[in-house]
């Protein structure tokens, strides 16, 4: 069973154990990280050898640029989730905050790594960055491994046609609302969990009642547009139409931003019940009709095209 701890302090002494660790913020568990974690399960042994995930409860970016600060692929419960089906001893969550970002990497790596942690052999991505300003990196964990007696291996970066998959190449895609390119690089569909929220009820005045997901915060939503998705339900998984946007044939011109689910076949109440939606294929861009009823008629064609693109 793996651990979390979020306090270096809390990580229990390994004693003669090897300890293998790896680091990093480890957004969305893409398959470029599962390179990773699968190479750091290899050393696990429990009662002879420690795996470990050293990352953050924050993405740096919240820290230095607030106003600017990253969408996430993963929530840290989604994260946590993903990263328990590798075989890893434990995983410290570091509070990332000034403090912590202002340690120099070489201290980083004596004071942390070896002092605190005992590691005895690092597996890196190859774009492994880490200490003040970013200074660290795999040429000096391999520098500092020769006088502290630990071994470093890195790993290539696996391709996606012609780039090097990333959680950013990802962010990208969704942005783009291309789910299809995301859900290759992820090894798995994009996923948003999230309550259904009440709404302003103007699907069921269509005739097209729709579930208001409300999206955990830095959560990315992909592009503005309608998707194909399943959803997944306190009553099984259900096929679903997604628009996602403000609505501009029916909403007021400052409506905020919504992401809306027809969930295919159910009727029931959802309100305030955990739903995620498992995207699976872009269908078209939001755009605004002349009028309601060209509206209905595009949301039937919606609900029909996701319908034969859900089929098993």
């Amino acid at each position: 069973m793996m651990n979390v701890y979020h306090s270096i302090d809390e990580v229990p002494d390994t004693g003669e154990m090897n300890v293998t660790l790896t680091l990093g913020f480890f957004d969305g568990v893409h398959i470029g990280h599962k390179k990773v974690l699968d190479r750091l399960g290899e050393f696990h042994e429990p009662g002879t050898q420690v795996t470990g995930v050293v990352t953050f409860d924050r993405h740096p970016s919240e820290v230095f640029t607030p106003e600017r600060a990253l969408g996430l692929l993963t929530t840290q419960e989604e994260k946590l989730a993903f990263l328990g089906k590798f075989k890893i001893s434990y995983v410290l969550v570091i509070p990332f905050d000034t403090h912590f970002a202002s340690i120099p990497a070489w201290d980083f790596i004596e004071k942390i790594l070896v002092g605190k942690l005992n590691v005895r052999h690092i597996v890196a991505g190859y774009d492994t960055r880490f200490g003040r300003g970013r200074e660290g990196d795999v040429k000096m964990l391999e520098e500092a491994g020769k006088t502290s007696y630990f071994t470093v291996e890195s790993i290539l970066p696996v391709k996606f046609g012609d780039i090097a998959i990333s959680s950013t190449a990802i962010r990208n895609s969704l942005l783009k609302g291309d789910v299809h390119s995301a859900q290759a690089m992820l090894g798995r569909p994009y996923t948003i969990t999230g309550s259904v929220a009440k709404g302003e009820r103007l699907g069921t005045k269509l005739g097209f009642p729709t579930a208001n997901i409300a999206v955990p915060l830095r959560k990315i939503v992909p592009a503005n547009g309608v998707y194909a998705a399943w959803c997944h339900t306190p009553d099984g998984i259900k096929k679903c139409a997604v628009n996602i946007g403000v609505r501009p044939t029916v909403a007021k011109q400052d409506a905020a931003r919504t992401v809306e689910a027809h969930i295919m076949g159910f009727e029931g109440d959802l309100y305030n019940v955990a739903v995620t939606l498992e995207f699976e294929r872009f269908i078209r861009p939001e755009k605004k009709f002349p009028d309601k009823a060209a509206l209905v008629a595009q949301m039937k064609k919606d609900i029909a095209i996701a319908d034969v693109a859900l089929k098993a």
